[in-house]
């Protein structure tokens, strides 16, 4: 005789699996996030729902998808001013940022200072 399963125990597997997609599209994003990609991509590629996506990346990450790739973006971003002699707009290439001045912003948002200035004050 099969097994019954109650709704709440199938949403609780689906939910269980769902978050075990996140954990993939993470590892993704984190071996891609320099290339041009949106969450519409990304949904795309592991075959769901951007909005759903979005909603269930938020939920298990507590930040939306956006936020997190330029989290990544900047940490590189840092990394490459660090440590390169590379031009600003060099940099904002190599992490996924096409507009320089764009670039700028946001990295200007996430630490309070331009990446010159970042730069200047790392050596």
């Amino acid at each position: 005789v099969g097994t019954r399963w109650s709704c709440v125990e199938i949403a609780f597997l689906r939910a269980q699996q769902n978050f075990g997609i996140i954990d993939q599209i993470e590892q993704y994003v984190s071996s891609h996030f320099h290339e041009n990609m949106t969450l519409k991509d990304v949904a795309a590629k592991f075959y769901m729902n951007h909005a759903y996506l979005g909603q269930l990346f938020r939920r298990k990450k507590g930040i939306h998808f956006n936020e997190y790739l330029h989290q990544l973006r900047i940490e590189e971003a840092k990394r490459l001013l660090r440590r390169t002699d590379l031009k600003i707009a060099k940099v904002a290439k190599k992490v996924g940022y096409n507009d320089p001045t764009y670039f700028s912003g946001k990295f200007e948002k996430h630490e309070g200072v331009t990446p010159t200035a970042f730069k200047v004050a790392g050596k």
